[in-house]
């Protein structure tokens, strides 16, 4: 009776194993997670640092608690230079909900922007909005291998 017992306990323990090192968060089995975040207009998201994995698809559903339009731009900080003189040159006065980096949320909104993460490294979510993000309205993202 022992010897079922062992087998059936070892082959639960390598199922697990097996689970956790076949890609875990990061996978691209299609599956998309779901990242809540809150602007406000103490220029701030909540929350400040996120963590993702290479090759995972999050769906950040982004509310705007405040009175003013924010937005969430996710990029390297080349990326921001850019999207921000893009937006101080009037290029684009609001971001649109259709940018594949970001989204723009009017006042009491709630809008959704899916981003799947490509590479390891460190990206930032930003509002360019005109002085949020001078005024701190940065977050930290980190991708992991």
């Amino acid at each position: 009776m022992r010897r079922p017992l062992f087998l059936l306990m070892t082959l639960l323990t390598l199922g697990l194993v097996l689970a956790a090192c076949s890609g875990g968060a990061g996978s691209s089995s299609g599956e998309v997670r779901t990242v809540a975040v809150r602007m406000s207009d103490d220029m701030r998201y909540d929350p400040t640092e996120f963590d993702f994995f290479v090759g995972e698809r999050v769906r950040f559903e982004v509310t705007n608690a405040g009175a003013l339009r924010h937005e969430l731009f996710i990029g390297d900080v080349v990326a921001h230079e850019e999207h921000a003189a893009e937006m101080a040159e009037g290029a684009r006065p609001t971001m649109g909900h259709d940018d594949a980096s970001g989204v723009s949320v009017e006042a009491g909104a709630t809008e959704s922007l899916e981003y799947t993460f490509s590479e390891a490294g460190a990206l930032l979510a930003g509002c360019h909005e005109p002085g949020h993000y001078e005024a701190g309205m940065v977050a930290d993202i980190t991708v992991h291998p």
